[in-house]
């Protein structure tokens, strides 16, 4: 493997072990009748962490990591990952040679499902936090939670948690039972990132300027939510899916 950049690697100065998903030629010690053919295969390899904890050394090659700073999530670090002349052998090699991606999907579709229901817990913490100050903050006489301006909206956003719920529980139940879930994993995380989203946002709608400050904790909510829309994949690539391998419409990209 030449050099190689991958970004996003969560607690990647932690792990012990690698797992590399690379796109290759095919090994020569196979007996596969096709040479020449680039397919996508699946490495594990163990690491041995070096000084501070930074440079990570393969058994062959390099791995060496950089620590990126975000917006949130400070409880767990990101990476850029860096691999120098990694070589790989059939040693290396988990399962079948050229079912790597498939392994990759296969391991992509809990981690939708553990988004979806993150986000959910993100957007259920907004609203109780928005609800217990529109029931608490007094303008004119009356609690702002009385208004409906104020009061839809955050009924709104629960409800929408609510059924993002549902299909989070549906896509968690068919993987348990070892059935197919892409499409129900994809889906439950495209509607509790958006569920989530709006739910936070509208709790910092609801606290007004204090919304906007650490000590309410909504600002937090509202940051570490946003990048559910991106990660593990965007919103965008979510819709490419089910419009490509669900409605079985033409491919955009």
């Amino acid at each position: 493997m030449q050099r190689t950049l991958s970004t996003a690697v969560i607690v990647g100065l932690l792990a012990a072990t690698a797992a590399a998903f690379a796109i290759t030629e095919r090994l020569k010690l196979t007996k596969s009748p096709i040479t020449g053919t680039k397919v996508v295969r699946a490495f594990l390899s163990p690491a041995a962490h070096t000084t501070a904890a930074v440079n990570v050394r393969f058994r062959r090659g390099d791995l060496v990591t950089a620590t990126v700073v975000d917006s949130g999530r400070h409880a767990v670090d990101t990476n850029m990952l860096f691999i120098d002349n990694l070589k790989v052998s059939a040693a290396d090699l988990i399962g079948e040679e050229g079912k790597g991606f498939r392994y990759l999907l296969d391991g992509l579709n809990p981690e939708r499902i553990l988004i979806a229901s993150e986000a959910i817990g993100i957007g259920r913490a907004a609203v109780d936090k928005a609800v217990r100050y529109a029931k608490e903050r007094i303008v004119f006489g009356r609690p702002i939670g009385q208004n409906q301006a104020i009061a839809h909206p955050l009924a709104d956003a629960y409800s929408k948690l609510e059924v993002a719920e549902l299909m989070t529980m549906k896509a968690a139940w068919l993987f348990d039972h070892r059935k197919p879930c892409g499409p129900e994993a994809n889906i439950a995380k495209l509607r509790a990132a958006d569920a989530s989203f709006e739910a936070c946002d509208r709790a910092v709608q609801t606290l007004g300027g204090y919304g906007y400050m650490r000590e309410y904790d909504v600002e937090r909510y509202f940051r570490e939510c946003r990048m559910l829309k991106i990660a593990p994949v965007s919103q965008e690539m979510v819709l490419n899916t089910i419009s490509e391998h669900v409605l079985h419409l033409p491919r955009s990209y």
